[in-house]
């Protein structure tokens, strides 16, 4: 069934809808029209969606020690900004610089932090091989940040046992950089992961190692062997019939 993120007005956040009937156009831009119902709480709407055509902005790629031009599609209302990944063709690329005022026909040109796409930047970038995702890992008492780099196209899911910092760690939420919180999502998405530290696997009698041996128990003191033959002795000088009224206590008679 298609999906599509919606704002949800009973959840009061964007989430996904499932699209139960829908007529879509995409003569000028993207139009919808149809009837969806939400993920999370259920409720079913009209829903219309109007997006514009995408742009096309300047690329300067920078690949192998050169610069390759090409095109980068952005929606009109879009803002870009310097450290931002976008998906490409090529692959995820991390925005380094834009520039404004080379296709107004001025000699000058600067470099902005962020712009909106309807400002036509020239965006340039660089292919990413990895991206350092952060992790808050809860151990009780404090939070431990640590950062790990992944490959961008990684994907991460609550309850996914990770490797940090040579530990086994769950993954208990995954926070997007929009400050949304989902259940799976690529690396180069994840603006923080939270964590617990799985505990050890290991175990004593069905019962976790404390220590100890088993819980609750201290670890008793091994017999010398003049105290196991006084108890050989005993055992022998009883008369007959006579049970031990210790380790014979409980069991069944004949």
């Amino acid at each position: 069934m298609q999906q599509l993120e919606l704002e949800c007005e009973g959840c009061g956040e964007p989430t996904l809808h499932d699209v139960l009937k829908a007529q879509t156009s995409q003569k000028r831009g993207f139009h919808f029209q149809g009837t969806v119902r939400c993920g999370e709480c259920g409720a079913t709407r009209h829903a219309e969606i109007r997006e514009a055509p995408p742009l096309e902005l300047e690329l300067r790629l920078s690949e192998g020690g050169e610069t390759v031009r090409d095109k980068l599609l952005a929606e009109p209302g879009d803002r870009l900004q310097v450290g931002e990944l976008l998906a490409h063709a090529r692959g995820p690329l991390e925005v380094t610089a834009l520039e404004l005022g080379a296709r107004r026909g001025t000699a000058s040109t600067r470099r902005v932090e962020q712009a909106e796409a309807r400002e036509r930047p020239i965006v340039w970038a660089r292919l990413v091989t990895t991206v350092r995702v952060r992790f808050a890992v809860h151990t009780g008492h404090e939070t431990l940040s640590l950062k790990q780099e992944l490959p961008p196209e990684t994907e991460l899911a609550v309850e996914m046992v990770m490797q940090l910092e040579g530990r086994a760690a769950v993954i208990e939420a995954l926070h997007l950089h929009g400050g949304r919180r989902v259940t799976k999502a690529a690396a180069w998405d994840l603006k923080r992961v939270t964590c617990r530290w799985k505990r050890d696997g290991r175990r004593t009698g069905g019962r976790e190692r404390d220590g100890r041996g088993r819980r609750g128990e201290s670890q008793r003191r091994p017999r010398t062997s003049a105290e196991r033959s006084n108890e050989a002795r005993r055992r022998l000088s009883r008369r007959p019939g006579e049970g031990d009224r210790h380790e014979g206590r409980g069991r069944r008679k004949g």
